[in-house]
């Protein structure tokens, strides 16, 4: 997979799913944001998404500033055993983020 944007590692930033996803998480989950930049975002979690799933999530900065998008799982990699973690990346299909919001 190719970057085309610049990654910028965040902390205090989350995003929540706007509609179920198969019905496997509890309404107010919050996945914590990893990195993000203008086209998509890093995350990690102990739940499972399916590579090319679409979602429609609003992300929640440390800044106070929220953006709403629509987004396409793109990569799925596990971590550590011990952790039984798992990390996405999620493009954005629409709306780009201003990396404004990120400062």
């Amino acid at each position: 997979m190719l970057r085309r944007e610049n990654r910028k590692s965040i902390s205090g930033a989350y995003f929540k799913l706007n509609t179920p996803y198969k019905t496997q998480e509890p309404a107010d989950t919050e996945f914590e944001i990893l990195n993000i930049s203008r086209g998509g975002l890093r995350f990690s979690t102990n739940q499972s998404f399916i590579v090319d799933d679409r979602i429609n999530i609003t992300v929640y900065l440390e800044n106070k500033q929220i953006h709403t998008a629509n987004g396409r799982i793109c990569y799925s990699q596990r971590g550590k055993i011990t952790d039984n973690n798992h990390y996405y990346g999620l493009s954005f299909l629409d709306n780009f983020i201003d990396m404004s919001f990120c400062t």
